[in-house]
């Protein structure tokens, strides 16, 4: 018995000094990476299609944001040579970042529309410093073989959260601002859940 509970405490141990050593560094690779906008649909600053930013009164931006959104920009982050990540678009990219960025553009679709409106100060740098609570998320069954990507975030995205009435896919309850969310709803093929 003494020595499970041996085992269980020095594995939780090595468990928790890997992440330690993965969040340092994490940090240490993007601290000096300027993002802006980040987690926000499309490039930087510049939206998308579906999802234009808009300039505001007080010079910031309203933009689109989505899970899918969140977790391309995150993926990215630690995956450079993703699909959709810097230079390498369709093809030529390492085979990363590619679920994730179906689910980005799933997600921005009118068909779907399973994003919200968030206010990016288009001049402020992204806090890109790896948290040690990453959302899950899903990744249904049309995004390309579906499953659960790999948890990976960052300050800037952790804070970006669904409010009330907004659907998402289900599985992605962690990202209601509530973090609570409907009983799964479905038409036409389509399933959803619903921030509360």
């Amino acid at each position: 018995m003494k020595r499970i509970a041996l085992l269980r405490v020095g594995v939780a141990a090595s468990a928790l000094f890997a992440f330690g050593s993965i969040a340092a560094a994490g940090y240490a690779q993007y601290q000096n990476r300027v993002e802006r906008c980040f987690g926000a649909v499309g490039s930087g600053c510049a939206g998308a299609p579906f999802a234009d930013a808009r300039k505001l009164p007080n010079g910031n931006l309203m933009m689109k944001v989505s899970v899918g959104s969140i977790l391309h920009d995150n993926c990215c982050l630690a995956n450079p040579n993703g699909k959709w990540c810097g230079k390498f678009q369709e093809f030529g990219h390492d085979g990363n970042c590619d679920k994730e960025w179906n689910k980005a553009v799933w997600n921005s679709q009118p068909t779907d529309n399973r994003q919200w409106d968030t206010e990016f100060n288009p001049n402020e740098n992204a806090n890109l410093t790896v948290v040690s609570n990453p959302r899950t998320a899903s990744l249904a069954s049309n995004y390309k073989g579906g499953g659960i990507p790999r948890n990976f975030e960052v300050v800037a995205t952790r804070k970006l959260s669904a409010p009330r009435g907004t659907n998402l896919d289900v599985g992605d309850q962690a990202f209601c601002a509530s973090g609570k969310a409907s009983a799964p709803k479905s038409s036409f093929n389509k399933q959803w859940i619903t921030c509360e």
